[in-house]
């Protein structure tokens, strides 16, 4: 990547970071991205402008608030900056308050986090801006289209998306299949000697993201701040939680890094139908979560209000409407009051991919075959949901917290929810009559269709 893909923000954001530079330090200067790569990234292209050159040598990168500690007290006149991680946000705030009142300094703080108003931005680009970007870069033109709705324009995903074809090859390029062989057997002994799991064999990988990709468990590493986040929202973080369900967790995608970002202190448990994943994960991940295969239908095997957090990726996004809504009502079963949900929706982002409804029709649920998953069910499709469906429906179940736009993937919305005291259960009556509804507007859009043919005739 070049700076180019940061030439829009730049120009966006140089007064903002002027006038900072200018003025006596009261506060620091928030800087918000999907990554700190990438607010790293920007920070260094923005020191590179000659109004700001001057101070580029004086930018010095903290990674723990131990070294900051150590050299704030000195009269050297270094401006710090600090990622604020998603966890521990009151605890890093209260050490910078006394460090910004003796120097300017900066803090990264993860997109989409509780603080509504940072002071710069890091937004998906415009597509004339990733456009030029991407034409910088030498990326063939024709990939623009394929890049920008696989990255959403963002540059953290984009940096990703790239990083799969090739690069970072340490292996010699001449080194035969033998060698090569003998060199991941010796990375798999090592492995085992030291206890770190392997990863997962890559057809249980594509199952979940369409591919084998280098990026598989850092793409889970970074849901994992994309979750915390959503709930930050809620002025929770995964530390509170002493149980934890993945569902829908495949071979491990988010579980793993999950596992390495709280530790023994939480006990993660984690589920999928996809047997064969599972037991995989049962033999390799043992140490991680304790794993469970669930049936394509409910009930679990969990006991009641047995978790205190309850996350789902590209679930919801695959059920048909029936099934949703009885692993809603067991979701709400086994989730203690007071607890909370963050279930992945296709949200508005998708729309265009659904066929579009009768004029002056709207569906506000939409369950469509866009391709078989080798391995999984054949209901397990695709489905679009709008917002006013889940706060409609889905408030049956859940009090709708918050509803977050593109923060999984850059593609899916997550819908923060949390069980009340006072639980409505599964009303399979409602359910039939809901479907009963939604069956009979199909009638009517097909004798619509029919009636439009024969006009047209």
């Amino acid at each position: 990547m070049t700076p180019a893909i940061f030439q829009a923000s730049i120009v966006e954001h140089r007064g903002t970071f002027e006038n900072w530079l200018a003025n006596d330090s009261e506060h620091p200067l928030v800087v918000a991205a999907d990554s700190t790569g990438e607010a790293i990234a920007f920070l260094f292209c923005m020191f590179q402008h000659d109004d700001v050159a001057a101070h580029k040598e004086r930018a010095v990168v903290f990674d723990s608030m131990a070294a900051l500690r150590k050299l704030s007290s000195s009269d050297a006149p270094f401006i710090p900056v600090v990622f604020i991680p998603v966890f521990g946000i009151a605890e890093t705030e209260n050490e910078l308050k006394s460090v910004c009142r003796r120097r300017h300094c900066i803090v990264i703080r993860p997109a989409n986090s509780i603080d509504p108003s940072p002071d710069i931005e890091l937004r998906p680009l415009e597509h004339d801006a990733f456009e030029k970007a991407l034409v910088d870069m030498g990326v063939d033109s024709d990939r623009t289209d394929r890049l920008a709705r696989e990255s959403g324009r963002s540059p953290t995903a984009l940096r990703r998306r790239l990083s799969r074809k090739g690069g970072g090859q340490r292996f010699p390029d001449n080194a035969g299949s033998a060698d090569m062989r003998k060199h991941i057997e010796q990375l798999e002994y090592i492995a085992k000697m030291f206890d770190v799991p392997l990863p997962a064999p890559p057809h249980l990988q594509h199952r979940v993201v369409g591919g084998y990709h280098a990026d598989f468990y850092e793409s889970g590493e970074e849901l994992v701040d994309r979750i915390n986040s959503c709930i930050q929202s809620a002025g929770k973080n995964l530390r509170e939680f002493t149980r934890i369900l993945d569902f829908g967790c495949g071979p491990g995608r988010v579980a793993v890094p999950m596992y390495y970002r709280l530790g023994d202190d939480t006990e993660i448990h984690a589920t999928d139908l996809d047997g064969e994943a599972i037991a995989w994960c049962q033999e390799n991940y043992a140490t991680v979560a304790r794993f469970q295969n669930n049936n394509a239908e409910p009930p679990f095997n969990y006991p009641d209000n047995y978790f205190d957090f309850v996350y789902s990726i590209s679930v919801f996004t695959h059920l048909p409407e029936d099934l949703q809504l009885r692993w809603l009502a067991e979701l709400q079963r086994i989730t203690k009051p007071g607890g909370y949900l963050l279930l992945t929706i296709h949200g508005i982002y998708y729309r265009d991919v659904f066929e579009s409804q009768p004029e002056g029709e709207e569906e506000t649920f939409i369950y469509r075959d866009c391709g078989k998953t080798k391995g999984l069910p054949d209901f397990y499709r695709s489905t679009f949901h709008r917002h006013e469906y889940i706060m409609k429906n889905w408030s049956n179940f859940f009090e709708i917290m918050s509803i977050h736009e593109c923060v999984i993937g850059n593609h899916q919305d997550a819908v923060l929810c949390r069980v009340q005291n006072v639980r409505t259960g599964y009303d399979q009556a409602r359910a039939d009559a809901l479907l009963i509804h939604r069956l009979a507007k199909h009638f009517k859009a097909a004798i619509h269709n029919a009636r439009t043919w024969l006009i047209a005739r």
